[in-house]
């Protein structure tokens, strides 16, 4: 069976993944350092929080992607022992 059999995530296109943790990095660097600027100026920090918790969402989706590619892979190849994946996580 190949990935094209499956529905869900292309382990193809799993660099994807990797664009959107590094994205992810970027967004928490700008969130902290806007935050920071606009404290000193004594303005609220709202924003830039809401900032880095996109960014942490965005960071914990990647890595899911990235295990469920995982998974997908060994499946086309035959190769998970039972118990090797909690399909809860």
């Amino acid at each position: 069976m190949t990935s094209a059999g499956l529905n869900g995530i292309d382990p193809e296109r799993l660099e994807q993944a990797a664009a959107l943790r590094d994205g992810a990095d970027r967004l928490t660097v700008l969130g902290e350092e806007l935050g920071g600027k606009l404290h000193r100026y004594g303005i609220g920090t709202d924003a830039p929080r809401e900032i880095i918790r996109i960014a942490d969402r965005g960071r914990t989706g990647a890595s899911k992607l990235r295990e469920r590619a995982e998974l997908i892979r060994k499946l086309n190849e035959g190769g998970v022992k039972s118990g090797e994946f909690d399909p809860l996580t």
